[in-house]
């Protein structure tokens, strides 16, 4: 049976890993004969192929009155769908695809208390609310167990509500048959030295995902030979003058957002990631299947999958303030054929590819439900 899905994301921006989720679902509920129409205050890039993409004008002065209007024009214009999925947490929706860490655990135990009281903590509780309370008929699609278990902790959610998903990571991120020649190409490409190791940033949002921590770490290192590329989509500013601080500004190099990031998984030597928050963490299972080894601090919702398949190290919040440094040294001097070894294990792993295959199967079985009398 055909459906007609109408999906809402705030903004949908090429390098955004719950972006490039929300297309990648779209596209496999489309491929299976369903009407998918997308509605979003924002799109960046191209507009996907036989998927209608509505723009409505942004409204308010905040992220927060922003996303509560968006949410009451969305309702409106998709009264004739067959079920409603959102990518942000809004009212009145089916299904929603939790991309964010669970606000009312940051309102509670990450902030002063004052805080929770604030015109933006309502608003975004409220919206969480709307998704996670009991008194919500809203199913939820997790992407970590960390996530998850938040969640469960401050809304009790019984088992019949949610699912988790499997990561969705490229297949195209696995190491090649040519690895050896294409790394050793690409090196040579970007004129990296052979004494030279590349420290990768993978992301935006970069004072989140610990930016600042890594050039730390770069300084602290005092090796002239370690370089740190950041790739991803940000303002620099910021970092760039902290750079200049330590007398590292020339071992940082800012790429900004790229549609290649095989290429840079694949020519560097190490991902770093202590990230202060991150729901998932999508990169740190790309550079897995890469053959680049992770730090990850444990608060990265897939930093597991480093320590299953044996892919680096998971870190606490003040180990990447103190000893990262250390822990960088560590994995720089494995050998790279152990990364590589490992690496084949993990793409092995099926489960790692199929998110958007399980998430529209979960749709299609939740759609059934919403249209039973």
């Amino acid at each position: 049976m055909s459906l007609h899905i109408a999906i809402a994301v705030l903004r949908y921006f090429p390098y955004g890993g719950l972006e490039r989720n929300m297309l990648a679902i779209a596209e496999e509920l489309q491929s299976r004969g369903h009407h998918v129409h997308i509605y979003t205050l924002n799109w960046e890039g191209e507009k996907p192929n036989n998927i209608s993409v509505t723009l409505f004008k942004s409204k308010g002065f905040t992220n927060h009155v922003r996303a509560m209007n968006f949410a009451n024009e969305f309702s409106q214009a998709s009264e004739n769908a067959n079920i409603r999925v959102g990518f942000n947490r809004l009212p009145n929706l089916n299904v929603c695809y939790v991309a964010d860490a669970c606000f009312k655990e940051k309102a509670i135990n990450g902030r002063h208390f004052l805080y929770r009281f604030s015109p933006r903590s309502r608003a975004f509780l409220a919206l969480e609310n709307a998704v996670a309370a009991r008194s919500s008929k809203t199913q939820l699609m997790f992407i970590s167990p960390q996530q998850l278990a938040d969640y469960q902790h401050h809304y009790s959610l019984s088992d019949a509500r949610f699912i988790l998903l499997p990561p969705g990571i490229k297949r195209n991120r696995c190491i090649p048959d040519d690895y050896t020649e294409r790394r050793a190409s690409l090196r040579e490409q970007w004129k990296i030295k052979k004494d030279e190791k590349i420290l990768l940033a993978l992301g935006s949002d970069f004072w989140r995902k610990g930016l600042d921590r890594s050039i730390h770490a770069v300084a602290k290192r005092n090796d002239a030979h370690l370089k740190l590329w950041v790739v991803g989509e940000g303002n620099p500013e910021k970092f760039i003058a902290l750079a200049k601080s330590l007398n590292v500004e020339s071992q940082i190099q800012f790429l900004g957002a790229r549609d290649n990031v095989e290429e840079f998984l694949w020519m560097s030597d190490l991902l770093l990631h202590p990230a202060r928050s991150e729901a998932a963490g999508a990169c740190l299972v790309e550079a897995i299947v890469a053959g680049l080894p992770v730090i990850a601090t444990q608060e990265c919702g897939f930093s597991h999958y480093v320590s299953q398949f044996d892919m680096g190290e998971v870190i606490t919040q003040h180990e990447s303030e103190t000893l990262l440094d250390e822990k960088i040294h560590h994995l720089l001097s494995t050998p790279r054929e152990h990364w590589l070894a490992r690496a084949k294990v993990a793409a092995a792993d099926t489960s790692l590819f199929s998110r958007s295959t399980a998430a529209a199967d979960y749709i299609e079985t939740c759609a059934q439900s919403v249209q039973a009398p």
